[in-house]
């Protein structure tokens, strides 16, 4: 009798510790992916995705007319700086032409040197007065009062404009594209029953106890492509996709 209840409590303890092992949960299955590589291979193929609306120029048309409009707004400053010099009473008197005269010069030994004749020029000649100088910069301080010349700085400033609702529209996209990563690498979790994805960051990555996981970039890559992820039909969600 003894020796039969020691029997049935060992058979009762093994068939305890199978239950308890059977009713361990699986191992976590973990992946990373290197998030850098997949915006790499599918960012250009997601933005033809997503394309400009057509009333914002291209980075082409605003560079060229960035360019070609400041050009213009320098010659007329230019034009207008030369024509200060040349208006203002004082500002651009033009020196006395130079001759050929030759002076002679007696040296204190009698001898005789014949040499070019130095001009001395008046000082007038070469200094605006202070009335003309003020004048002079009254008239630079008005270029900018030239129709023209605002007319194209109020262009240029357009320009400005256009080129950061590009850059608006292109940060947009990029948070698009994030979600779409996002939405893409989730999908294929769920069709590999992994239970965590991580992005190819070592620092921030938890380990399990064995410190075992799948470098699963090239499977996502080629999951998203296979599933044709980056042209979903336009009702159709991307949520809807790949189940």
């Amino acid at each position: 009798m003894w020796k039969k209840s020691i029997t049935l409590l060992i058979l009762i303890g093994q068939t305890g510790c199978d239950i308890e092992w059977k009713q361990k949960p699986d191992k976590v299955k973990w992946a990373m992916v290197d998030t850098g590589k997949l915006r790499t291979t599918f960012y250009d193929t997601f933005k033809k995705t997503v394309p400009y609306p057509p009333e914002l120029l291209t980075s082409d048309e605003i560079s060229r007319m960035q360019e070609l409009t400041k050009k213009q707004i320098s010659q007329l400053e230019q034009d207008g700086r030369e024509n200060c010099r040349k208006n203002v009473d004082g500002s651009a008197k033009s020196l006395p032409n130079r001759t050929d005269e030759n002076e002679t010069i007696i040296m204190p030994s009698g001898e005789k040197i014949i040499r070019p004749k130095r001009h001395q020029y008046p000082s007038e000649a070469v200094r605006p007065t202070a009335s003309a100088s003020n004048a002079f910069y009254e008239c630079i301080a008005n270029i900018q009062k030239d129709p023209l010349i605002t007319e194209l700085q109020n262009k240029l400033r357009s320009v400005y404009e256009a080129n950061i609702a590009r850059g608006k529209f292109d940060q947009e996209t990029r948070k698009k594209f994030d979600d779409f990563l996002k939405t893409a690498v989730d999908k294929y979790a769920q069709s590999k029953d992994f239970q965590l994805i991580l992005n190819n960051n070592p620092e921030n990555i938890l380990y399990s106890a064995d410190k075992i996981y799948i470098q699963a970039t090239d499977d996502v890559i080629a999951f998203i492509s296979d599933n044709q992820l980056l042209t979903p039909p336009a009702d159709t969600n991307l949520e809807n996709q790949v189940r």
